[in-house]
C-alpha cells in the first residue's frame, strides 16, 4: 500500500529479473514470487505479465516450492485471466510429476486439492484448448496414484468429456492389479467407470447401451 504506480514498477522490474537469477535457489526464488504476486494484486494492470513470467521460470524441480508457489498464483489469478491457459498447463505438469504426501493427515485444503479444484473452474474454451496435455498428465499420475487420479476424472466430467474420464479410470483400476488392500478402491473407481461409459453412450443417442452400462454397477460390490 506505500508504493505508488511508478514505486511498483520499479520493484516489479527489479524482482523480476531476479527470477532467472534465482531459479536455481528455489527457496529463494518463492519469496520472491510471493512478493511480486502481492504487489501485483495492488496494480493489477500488471498481474498477467507478472504470473507469465514466473511461469516462464517453473518448474525449479523442487516440488514442494513448485507447489506453493502456483498455490500463490491461483490465490490471486481467477480462472477467467488471460494467463488462465498457461497456468493450467503448469498446474497439470506438477500434479502428474509430483506425488502428493502419502502420510499427510488429510488432504483437505492442501495445495494439491486447491490445483484440482481451480481446474475445475476454468472456462470450455480453455479446457478443449489444454485437453490433450491434461489427459496427457492425467494418465501419467493414474499409472502411480489411483485415489489421486479421481480428481483428474472428476475434471474430465465436469467438461462432459466421459471418454477421457473413463480412460483416466480405467488406467487407475488396472494400475492397481487387484491387489486386497485396494479392493474398495478399485471397485468403486470401476463404478465410476461404468457410469462414464454410460455417459458416453447417452451422449451418442445409445439408450439401450448406456442402460446396460448402467446395469453392470449392481454387480460391483464396493
Amino acid at each position: 500500500s506505500w508504493l505508488d504506480r511508478n514505486h511498483a514498477i520499479e520493484a516489479l522490474n527489479l524482482m523480476l529479473s531476479w527470477l532467472g537469477t534465482y531459479r536455481k535457489a528455489p527457496y529463494f526464488l518463492e519469496e520472491i514470487c510471493r512478493a511480486v504476486l502481492w504487489i501485483s494484486n495492488h496494480f493489477l494492470e500488471f498481474q498477467n505479465i507478472v504470473i507469465e513470467t514466473i511461469c516462464n521460470v517453473l518448474p525449479t524441480n523442487e516440488d514442494l516450492v513448485d507447489e506453493r508457489i502456483i498455490e500463490d498464483i491461483i490465490g490471486y489469478l481467477k480462472p477467467d485471466e488471460a494467463v488462465v491457459e498457461l497456468v493450467a498447463r503448469k498446474i497439470a505438469w506438477c500434479l502428474a510429476n509430483y506425488s502428493r504426501d502419502n502420510y499427510h493427515n488429510g488432504y483437505d485444503d492442501s495445495a494439491r486439492e486447491k490445483m484440482f479444484n481451480w481446474l475445475h473452474q476454468i472456462p470450455h474454451a480453455i479446457y478443449s484448448s489444454i485437453r490433450s496435455e491434461l489427459l496427457d498428465e492425467a494418465r501419467q499420475l493414474a499409472v502411480k496414484d489411483a485415489w489421486e487420479a479421481s480428481y483428474f476424472a472428476s475434471l474430465f466430467a465436469q467438461y462432459g468429456d466421459y471418454i477421457a474420464e473413463k480412460e483416466v479410470l480405467d488406467i487407475a483400476v488396472e494400475s492397481l492389479n487387484g491387489e486386497k488392500r485396494y479392493e474398495k478402491l478399485q471397485k468403486t473407481l470401476r463404478v465410476f467407470g461404468e457410469i462414464a461409459a454410460a455417459n458416453i453412450n447417452l451422449q451418442n443417442g445409445k439408450i439401450a447401451v448406456a442402460d446396460e452400462a448402467i446395469s453392470k454397477i449392481g454387480e460391483i460390490e464396493i
